[in-house]
């Protein structure tokens, strides 16, 4: 059942995260897929890090969020977000549906001392999921500690020897994000 839906009402998909009814940003919500049986192993570690999955030839790093509220679990779905030019996957209960909530209802949430808020706004749908706190992508990204690798593929240009040109290798984090327009990447560093 819809929060509202006036001609302002911005959508968002509702997952479940350990009981709880989490609202993501469509235009940042890229996909939800299934989780697999074991995640692929990544060289870093990050609070909530439960390793990657290979999403059609796109590494995507997935984490569990450290929110209050009863697991069901191991956690059966995974909600990609894209943010920028990065993805991150979000280990999730179930879907809940879609939800379009006119920026009026929405409440301000603040954590005291906390400057990077995961949650800063929330609504109540009586009629459906209750409270559901939205989430900052961007925020999460920021927060995570996990390298998001880019949508875009990079590389850097090195020489293999004095005569032989130059060779593309990939890179995880080396370039900045695209210019506007384009789908490469603007400098390596």
């Amino acid at each position: 059942m819809p929060a509202t839906a006036t001609a302002t009402a911005e959508p968002y998909g509702v997952v479940a995260i350990r009981g709880n009814a989490v609202g993501i940003a469509l235009d940042q919500l890229r996909e939800v897929v299934p989780a697999p049986e074991r995640y692929l192993p990544l060289p870093t570690a990050a609070p909530g890090l439960l390793g990657a999955i290979d999403l059609r030839g796109l590494l995507v790093p997935v984490i569990e969020l450290d929110i209050a509220g009863t697991a069901e679990g191991t956690a059966p779905i995974i909600a990609v977000l894209h943010i920028g030019a990065g993805l991150l996957g979000l280990a999730a209960d179930r879907v809940l549906g879609v939800e379009r909530v006119d920026p009026s209802r929405l409440q301000p949430l603040r954590t005291a001392g906390a400057d990077d808020c995961l949650f800063p706004c929330c609504y109540h749908d009586p009629g459906g999921h209750g409270v559901v706190s939205l989430l900052d992508g961007e925020a999460l990204i920021e927060r995570s500690g996990v390298p998001a690798p880019s949508t875009w593929r990079c590389g850097r240009r090195r020489a293999t020897s004095a005569t032989a040109p130059p060779r593309t290798t990939g890179c995880a984090r080396c370039c900045s994000p695209p210019s506007a327009g384009t789908t490469s990447p603007s400098t390596c560093r």
